[in-house]
C-alpha cells in the first residue's frame, strides 16, 4: 500500500531547497497553515496563497507569529502572474490548491493545478 503523509515530502523539499538555493516556498492552497508553517521553518521566504475567506483570515492570524510568511487572499491563477514578478530568485512551489469540501473554496473551481502549470510554464528562464 505505501505510506500517505499529508504536506510535502520535507527530506526531499529541503534537499531540493540546498541544492538549488531556493530561499522561496510559494504555496497553493494554504487551508489552516500546516505547511506554510513548516515551511517558515526551512525556507527565507514563504507566499501562500488561499481562496476561502474563512480559512485565509484563520491561518493569516495564526502565521502572524512568523516574519517571514506573506498571506494572500485570492485564487492561485488570479494572483500567481503578478506575484511571480516580485519574486527575486528562485522558488519552490507547492500547488495544492483545490476544493475539499467544508468552507474551502472551489466547489465550481475544484482544481486549479493545470491553470498553476501554464501559468508558471510560461516564465521566461533567465
Amino acid at each position: 500500500m505505501g505510506i500517505m503523509t499529508m504536506g510535502p515530502n520535507e527530506p526531499a523539499v529541503l534537499a531540493l531547497r540546498d541544492r538549488g538555493q531556493i530561499q522561496w516556498f510559494i504555496e497553493c492552497g494554504t487551508f489552516k497553515g500546516a505547511t506554510a508553517r513548516w515551511a517558515a521553518q526551512n525556507f527565507r521566504n514563504v507566499v501562500t496563497i488561499e481562496a476561502s475567506d474563512v480559512y485565509y483570515n484563520e491561518s493569516k492570524k495564526e502565521l502572524s507569529v512568523f516574519d517571514n510568511v506573506e498571506c494572500l487572499l485570492g485564487r492561485t491563477p488570479d494572483v500567481l502572474p503578478s506575484l511571480i514578478k516580485k519574486i527575486g530568485g528562485p522558488c519552490l512551489f507547492w500547488l495544492d490548491s483545490h476544493w475539499c469540501g467544508m468552507e474551502s473554496y472551489g466547489e465550481n473551481d475544484q482544481c486549479t493545478l493545470l491553470t498553476e502549470l501554464d501559468i508558471l510554464s510560461s516564465l521566461k528562464q533567465p
